[in-house]
């Protein structure tokens, strides 16, 4: 099992990075090592963004204006976090608006998420919920609403993220 992790942890920073190397389940924590320094080299050329906690306050105040303006007429409104990077905004916005928050989305939930990269995660909610996020690198879209643009080849570094 924790070679599959390994793995897995590998195969995500290889994929990010369009790196050649492919680790397999059966990885040695040697080649895993080998591995990572490649990304940790590769991973100087991508342009890092560190993102402050003002920068997330005002984000996240954006967020609730938005919020504020589309559901104002929806008293039983409540708020579904995507884990682990939604879960942050959605406190905050939650405890600025005195929303409930619920475990599963319900019909009455607007979906909370930190960054929309890809737009994989989000896809499962497009057709039934409204979506906020702090940070977007797609175009606008009507069923996702960001706070901020950025542009794709930036990597977004949250402050509640480990510091590697």
């Amino acid at each position: 099992m924790y070679a599959a992790v390994i793995s897995r942890r590998a195969r995500t920073a290889a994929a990010f990075l369009g790196l050649a190397v492919q680790p397999s389940p059966s990885m040695f924590i040697g080649e895993y090592m080998d591995t990572l320094s490649k990304v940790k080299k590769t991973k100087k050329h991508i342009k890092q963004r560190k993102i402050s906690w003002s920068e997330i306050e005002k984000c996240c105040d954006k967020l609730v204006d938005e919020i504020v303006e589309r559901h104002l007429d929806s008293p039983k409104i409540n708020m579904y976090a995507i884990p682990r990077g939604g879960l942050i905004p959605a406190v905050i916005i939650s405890h600025k608006l005195n929303m409930k928050m619920v475990q599963r989305p319900n019909r009455y939930s607007i979906i909370i998420d930190d960054i929309e990269d890809s737009g994989k995660t989000l896809n499962k909610y497009r057709k039934n919920y409204c979506s906020y996020v702090l940070f977007s690198k797609r175009m606008r879209s009507n069923d996702v609403f960001s706070a901020k643009y950025v542009k794709k080849n930036i990597w977004i570094k949250f402050p509640w993220e480990n510091n590697e």
